[in-house]
């Protein structure tokens, strides 16, 4: 193994010569790339318990409050919620583009809601946030049934629409360790080509002799 190595590292510099040839353009292909552009939104919905009279139920109360916001954080995969935000957007969006685009968040420790959309124009990004958090206002006790139980029957409100003008993050086409990559492998390639031409050469040339 260690006499393969050293045959192998005869060949460093023509190795070395491929790799900067294939890393160089790639580089300066990476740089004059514009990036996606994105967006990321968000409308924030508070959940406000109903009021208990009971210490008892106050109790049982704040132990099904973190139960509850983390179904409603789940509403984001289900099908009757996704299916009613894109029927609500009037074809903007289709469930599978909903589904990829928004998202529900809970922090814990507190009862509030984020619903943040992603996209790559602005104005549509915040109408999906937007529109999330209405239709889990208005829909939410439907798609989320809690059997009835007197703890919890919630107020639901829109506390915060998107709509700042945020700046965009703008994510790289492709990434200057993946041209880099390319090119050691493109130079450890050519080491291993000459090397087995090498071996080929040498042992025909012993035949000959022969």
């Amino acid at each position: 193994m260690l006499g393969y190595l050293r045959r192998l590292a005869r060949f460093a510099i023509p190795g070395a010569v491929v790799a900067l040839l294939v890393t160089v353009p790639l580089l300066l292909l990476t740089m004059n790339q514009e990036g996606t552009t994105t967006y990321k939104q968000k409308a924030h919905v508070l959940v406000i318990p109903n009021d208990v009279t009971t210490e008892a139920a106050a109790t049982q109360q704040a132990q099904l409050v973190p139960m509850m916001l983390r179904s409603y954080v789940a509403l984001e995969d289900v099908p009757v919620f996704v299916d009613e935000v894109a029927k609500r957007s009037n074809g903007r969006w289709t469930p599978e583009q909903v589904t990829e685009r928004l998202s529900i968040y809970w922090g814990g420790g507190s009862a509030l809601l984020a619903f943040q959309a992603e996209g790559e124009n602005l104005a549509e990004t915040n109408d999906l946030a937007n529109l999330g958090a209405e239709v889990f206002v208005d829909r939410a006790d439907e798609m989320v049934p809690t059997a009835g139980t007197a703890l919890w029957k919630p107020s639901l409100k829109v506390v915060e629409t998107s709509q700042e003008q945020a700046e965009p993050t703008v994510a790289p086409t492709s990434s200057p360790v993946f041209a880099v990559g390319v090119g050691l492998l493109a130079g450890l390639l050519t080491m291993l080509a000459l090397e087995a031409w090498s071996h080929l050469r040498s042992g025909r040339r012993k035949n000959v002799r022969a």
